[in-house]
């Protein structure tokens, strides 16, 4: 697909960073290949923190971070046009299964007042049909600026998990160390001791959350993919176009799953291979319809 060209439009991602929320950088990789993508496309792109630029097409990245009805009330009166990157699973009038108003307060308004609405999940896709938005698919898939992991040859962790530790996370990460694995485990490392990691790991594991919440994390997968990184752990119900790129069970008991996958002697080929598979599917080729539409 030939890049996008259209030069009257600058794209500006609005970052969601309240200074009370220490763990924004969560989104960070989201925001890099989106970013990375619209400059493959050839549009203009810069990143804000909490700003909305003047003359852009804002993309607004980790509104559930709002909370105040004022700030989104501010940002509709601006007058400043912007999209609403959706990246929070929506059930009912929850996000994230957290009951509160804030789907109520902050989502649903500023969504009603974008010029358009990107989510990358079907499922969410529909539950926000049910509130009266439309959402258009943003597949995340490969981004080749992402690859900036050298893994070491001498690789001293079996399996990696970075993340927030659940209950359901936590009793398979114990179970896997009771069994003599070397399971290392980084809540919110920044990017310089996270990669380190990722380089020693021979398998970086994807859990769910729980049993009521079991989406997969497109932007963390595709990341370590784009790495030459195996993935393997538990799918989801949102697992669509990443069903071939990582290593998953369908079982609740995903411990032998992934003992077999240890043991696998073509591992160390794996995570090339996998890449390679990935490559074919270059995120430019989902994202420039998207940009072509809301420029329009």
């Amino acid at each position: 697909m030939e890049p996008a060209t259209d030069a009257g439009v600058r794209w500006n991602l609005t970052v969601i960073d309240p200074p009370s929320f220490p763990f924004t950088h969560f989104l960070f990789d989201t925001v890099r290949m989106l970013a990375f993508t619209l400059e493959e496309l050839g549009q203009q792109v810069s990143v804000t923190q909490n700003r909305l630029e003047d003359g852009c097409l804002n993309v607004l990245i980790g509104v559930h971070l709002l909370d105040d009805a004022a700030q989104v009330e501010e940002i509709i009166d601006s007058g400043k046009p912007f999209v609403v990157l959706q990246t929070e699973m929506v059930h009912g009038r929850t996000i994230n299964r957290e009951a509160s108003s804030r789907v109520d307060r902050v989502i649903l308004p500023l969504c009603r007042a974008a010029r358009a609405v990107w989510d990358s999940s079907p499922e969410n896709i529909a539950a926000l049909a049910t509130l009266g938005i439309h959402a258009e698919l943003l597949v995340f898939a490969y981004q080749p600026r992402l690859k900036e992991i050298a893994l070491k040859a001498d690789r001293d962790i079996d399996f990696f998990w970075y993340g927030s530790v659940t209950e359901h996370r936590r009793k398979i990460l114990t179970e896997l160390d009771r069994l003599g694995y070397n399971v290392a485990v980084s809540f919110d490392a920044p990017p310089l001791f996270r990669n380190d990691l990722i380089a020693r790991s021979e398998i970086v594991l994807t859990l769910r959350h729980s049993d009521e919440m079991t989406h997969v994390p497109h932007a963390r997968i595709l990341y370590v993919v784009a790495n030459e990184c195996v993935v393997a752990g538990e799918g989801g119900d949102n697992i669509g176009p990443l069903e071939d790129v990582f290593l998953w069970d369908r079982k609740d008991d995903v411990i032998d799953f992934l003992r077999l996958v240890r043991a696998r002697p073509d591992l160390r080929e794996l995570g090339p291979a996998l890449r390679d598979r990935l490559a074919k599917r270059p995120m430019r080729d989902f994202v420039a319809p998207l940009v072509e539409a809301v420029a329009a």
